[in-house]
């Protein structure tokens, strides 16, 4: 997923290329934008048209006149809103001219991983969501009741989970899992007669990519999400700004002033961000349900 990125006039000039690796940095650092299906949004939202039933195909004698039936093929409306997301970073200007280093260089992943954390977990979890009718991943495998709590073997944790999603009429692509998780993994191969002390950990779990969340935003209560990713709609807009300023003041939720770089001889980064998300359940043959499961951990 490729972003555009725009610098408005302001009292510093940031180079091109900061805002471009910024970009980068963000499509990396978020999960749900890395496996999530992108979308076109042109403005602040956008209409996202979903199968709500399916057609069926029926059999015309041969031998005599008969009629072709109609049936199904409707659509339901689903809106996608977008949200946006914003981080301040103040740093003295005394540090920046002592410093042997570009510090905002040094500071660009950190902002990208606090942006990403932020967007992934509101989108895998619903933690802090802009909006209370926002369904997130986790939330949709509740509501359709295909979560399970963790057993001893996370194989067999995962391959119900898969059972879950492929009943439901779809494919499950990929296996979210908590920091630490493929380690448990490996160590589950323990006792199995193909169990080899020097095979690498592994970055699959019975065929599907394993991606193990580091970005901070993982919920402590779950231990897998697994499911077909392409159902989770992703639109971001097409600007990510970056502004520094050697002027402007930030306020706190009282509106009181925190900083004023100009009194207080610091430069504010700003980095927004505007993007959101929607799961999506067609109607499939099988009946349907969520596209997503998840594995939570036992006892939460």
């Amino acid at each position: 997923m490729a972003f555009d990125g725009i610098v408005r006039p302001g009292a510093l000039e940031l180079p091109e290329a900061v805002v471009d690796t910024i970009q980068q940095d963000i499509n990396t650092e978020s999960v749900a934008l890395r496996l999530g299906r992108a979308v076109p949004v042109p403005a602040g939202s956008a209409r996202v048209p979903v199968i709500s039933t399916l057609p069926t195909a029926n059999w015309v004698d041969a031998k005599a006149p008969g009629k072709k039936q109609t049936s199904g093929g409707e659509f339901t409306n689903k809106t996608m809103d977008i949200f946006e997301l914003a981080t301040l970073v103040p740093v003295p200007d005394a540090y920046l001219e002592d410093a042997s280093v570009d510090v905002f260089e040094v500071l660009r992943p950190y902002v990208a991983r606090a942006i990403a954390a932020k967007f992934d977990a509101a989108a895998l979890f619903g933690t802090d969501k802009p909006d209370n009718t926002l369904v997130s991943v986790a939330e949709h495998a509740n509501n359709a009741t295909q979560s399970a709590v963790e057993t001893e073997s996370p194989y067999a944790d995962v391959l119900a989970a898969m059972k879950d999603v492929g009943t439901a009429g779809y494919n499950p692509s990929g296996v979210l899992v908590a920091p630490g998780y493929q380690y448990d993994v490996a160590a589950n191969r323990e006792g199995s007669l193909q169990f080899d002390p020097s095979a690498p950990i592994p970055s699959q779990l019975l065929g599907l990519p394993m991606l193990p969340v580091l970005n901070g935003s993982w919920d402590e209560d779950h231990k897998a999400l697994v499911g077909d990713w392409s159902k989770l709609l992703v639109g971001v807009r097409r600007d990510i700004t970056v502004e520094f300023s050697n002027s402007g003041v930030i306020r706190d939720n009282t509106g009181a002033i925190t900083v004023s770089a100009f009194q207080d001889d610091v430069t504010i980064m700003r980095v927004t961000f505007r993007a959101g998300f929607l799961v999506v359940d067609e109607a499939t043959p099988l009946g349907g349900g969520s596209p997503f499961s998840a594995v939570e951990v036992s006892g939460s």
